[in-house]
């Protein structure tokens, strides 16, 4: 029987679709840029820097989860618990890292 999808065809998918995540929003940060008052801008751009690296961590992820399940092999329960805990991993270091750091570069005063 032939695969539908083939494991190079598979990475190349993920690959340009990493670099779609990338490119699709850095490109929104320069489009919206302008409307951000100047007071936010600075906030805006880490919080597009931070959306841009998922590009980056989702090929990443991609080439640790299939190292993990060729070791393991596609039908363990070890390889499932290791990808979910990584990738459940990833998504809470994500969203921390865009609702917290972008508190550092604001400008606020101290009294």
């Amino acid at each position: 029987m032939q695969e539908l999808i083939t494991e190079d065809q598979a990475q190349v998918i993920v690959l340009i679709f990493a670099a779609l995540i990338t490119l699709g929003s850095l490109g929104f940060g320069l489009i919206w840029k302008s409307r951000i008052a100047k007071a936010k801008r600075k906030i805006f751009g880490v919080q597009v820097a931070v959306i841009a690296l998922v590009g980056p961590l989702v090929a990443g992820l991609w080439f640790l989860y299939n190292a993990i399940e060729d070791h393991y092999g596609l039908d363990s329960v070890k390889a499932l618990l290791i990808n979910f805990a990584l990738f459940i991993a990833m998504g809470l270091l994500i969203s921390y890292l865009f609702s917290t750091l972008p508190a550092r570069f604001s400008k606020t005063k101290k009294a």
